[in-house]
């Protein structure tokens, strides 16, 4: 009706009104009503009534109107109107175009319209994904980029510079990038000026809270230099899109990257090439700068996220603070007392702590001491020790010793000699020579020792490890490890107690050298021996744990059996249980044979004593999983479960 009633009526018209209503209140409710009102009110309510009106409407409007306006919006709305306007139009009919028009068209332009979307195809001379129209936005697709080159995706590595992809990693577990699209934020074409935004689906191992993107541009796809963006977070597990904006550059063919990593930082490079890594590039064409659009505000900026945690504070405070300090600490530190003091003391203690304390005191005590002990003493002996010294007297005793002057013997003599018996003594170390029969090291002569050396048993039969897999029963090793980043064995040496040869009834030692992974608190070796090295039965002796990281001496002592030809075995395993043969994929087995005196040709040594027990090993605790990270999550296949 025109003009307007000053109140809605109650039942339809015959036909709609050319303008809207009357406007709405000047001090609209914030709600609406929880029940409904005996007559309509001036505007629809957000919620239907309980009731249908008396009745129905000839045509339900499409959608509620909030509010009828008094004159016509400010901006174009993005449906073409049924006849052309008498002046021109900010957005035009019929087939939109991105500027404006001198006059307005009665038909559409000869010229087709802007692609909206553009799907890229592989181009093999660049070997990326290519947009070869200009478009308002350029996608790879669902399958050019799903993936990454160990697993699904097509023509790797998809990089302008043959940036390559990390080697592992299984599809849709590990990171991998699966779509990349450009678009522009006013909906007009690719073109220089114009700010895009680049969106990017990635798929995030874990919780994502360990992988990044980094976003990048080039001008020039066929001589790119990467401009950095941004980086941000995964944010989340599994399937993610994560989105950044930047100004497009007035260039014909422009690319962009994304570098989507698992730790590490970003690279001037713009390829960081970690193990887990996916790296690939969209090419896409852009029109010029004059193509028409109104110049693109700047792009918001993108927070970089930090390359490692901040550390904290210090002194710290004794309660979180709400914002971050302006800069970092120099030193992390130390964790909080249960009733932290506000400040540290200025002055030592008046005695020392029964363990040391982390941090220094500010001066020294009273008196140092003259010479620090190598370690410390448990307690002072109140009397000799009841078993020899390793080391021979200067000087001939003048009452038999158990262990004689010069060159030792392995009995006691009836009488002090003055200078040495006319046998040649013991050799104290007889290293292993490879025995192709027995594919193991072998000491071929007896000697108060045997060891491997340091190059036999070094590393594993997947690295550096020579004449693999060193057994006699063909136990072969873990098929995976780096050299002396993940379990190995080095070198494995038997011994004596007593300093005299290799005998039956004597008791020995075994000292292996182990490279332990990571903390070596998931590491364990397990010992055993064979008295016959031809026709192996190996006996276990006991475990022991690799006790840290790195580089590991671990030693275990038993009774040597009676037999010319015996053996020991180490074997070295990530988690799982004892075992004379374990074959876990990070596993490292190893003999070595040595030759032994029988106890009657030892000429009469003492008997040796019962070598000392070796406490059983706690399974590991399986909360260990939960300390397991991104690059060796797969040792645990089939233990673990996250």
């Amino acid at each position: 009706t025109a003009p307007p009633s000053t109140s809605p009526s109650t039942s339809p018209t015959d036909t709609p009104t050319e303008a809207p209503t009357i406007p709405p209140t000047s001090n609209p409710k914030k709600s609406p009503t929880s029940v409904p009102t005996n007559s309509p009110s001036k505007s629809p309510g957000v919620e239907p009534t309980d009731a249908p009106s008396n009745t129905p409407t000839n045509m339900p409007t499409a959608s509620p109107i909030p509010a009828p306006t008094k004159s016509p919006t400010k901006s174009p709305s993005l449906e073409p109107t049924h006849a052309p306007s008498t002046t021109p139009t900010k957005l035009p009919t019929g087939s939109p175009s991105p500027v404006l028009t001198s006059s307005p068209t009665s038909q559409s332009t000869s010229l087709p319209p802007t692609p909206t979307l553009v799907v890229a195809t592989f181009d093999p001379s660049l070997n990326v994904p290519k947009c070869s129209t200009v478009g308002s936005s350029c996608t790879s697709g669902t399958q050019l980029l799903n993936g990454k080159g160990s697993n699904l995706e097509p023509n790797p590595p998809n990089t302008l510079d043959m940036c390559s992809d990390g080697l592992v990693g299984v599809y849709h577990s590990d990171e991998s990038i699966d779509e990349i699209k450009v678009s522009t934020v006013d909906g007009g074409p690719l073109r220089g000026g114009a700010m895009a935004e680049i969106e990017v689906k990635i798929w995030a191992w874990n919780d994502g809270s360990a992988d990044t993107a980094d976003f990048y541009y080039a001008t020039n796809a066929n001589a790119p230099i990467w401009e950095f963006i941004g980086s941000k977070r995964a944010g989340g597990p599994d399937l993610q899109t994560l989105k950044v904006q930047y100004s497009i550059p007035d260039s014909r063919l422009q690319a962009v990257r994304i570098n989507f990593r698992y730790l590490g930082s970003r690279k001037a490079s713009a390829c960081s090439g970690g193990t887990w890594d996916d790296v690939d590039d969209l090419v896409f064409s852009a029109a010029g700068a004059g193509a028409g659009a109104a110049s693109a505000a700047a792009p918001p900026s993108v927070p970089h996220p930090t390359q490692s945690p901040i550390p904290p504070t210090a002194p710290p405070s004794t309660s979180p603070s709400t914002s971050p300090t302006d800069t970092p600490t120099e030193a992390p530190t130390i964790p909080p007392t249960s009733n932290p003091k506000k400040s540290p003391t200025s002055v030592p203690t008046n005695s020392p702590s029964k363990s040391p304390g982390v941090e220094p005191t500010d001066a020294p005590s009273n008196t140092p001491t003259n010479m620090p002990t190598a370690s410390p003493i448990p307690a002072p002996t109140k009397s000799p020790t009841k078993s020899p010294s390793l080391e021979p007297t200067h000087a001939p005793s003048t009452t038999p010793t158990k262990l004689p002057t010069g060159s030792p013997s392995p009995v006691l003599t009836s009488s002090p000699t003055s200078q040495s018996t006319s046998l040649p003594p013991t050799p104290t170390l007889v290293v292993a020579t490879f025995d192709p029969s027995l594919n193991v090291p072998k000491c071929s002569t007896v000697g108060s020792s045997c060891t491997s050396g340091t190059q036999l048993l070094n590393g594993k039969g997947s690295n550096l490890e020579p004449n693999p897999p060193n057994t006699l029963d063909m136990c072969s090793d873990g098929l995976v490890g780096v050299y002396h980043s993940d379990e190995s064995i080095d070198e494995i040496k038997v011994s004596t107690v007593d300093g005299g040869p290799l005998r039956g009834g004597a008791m020995a030692e075994i000292e292996v050298k182990i490279w332990a992974w990571n903390d070596g608190s998931a590491d364990t070796a397990d010992f055993y021996y064979a008295t016959n090295a031809n026709a192996p039965i190996w006996e276990f002796i006991g475990s022991k744990r690799a006790g840290g990281p790195d580089l590991q001496t671990l030693k275990v002592q038993y009774s040597l059996p009676d037999g010319p030809l015996q053996a020991v075995r180490v074997n070295f395993r990530f988690l799982g249980s004892q075992s004379s043969c374990s074959r876990g994929n990070w596993d490292d087995v190893d003999d070595l044979v040595f030759s032994a005196a029988t106890a009657t040709a030892a000429t009469g040594a003492v008997a040796a004593a019962k070598p000392p027990s070796i406490p059983s090993l706690e399974p590991m605790d399986s909360r260990y999983c939960t300390t397991i990270d991104k690059f060796h999550k797969d040792r645990c296949v089939g233990i673990c479960e996250w």
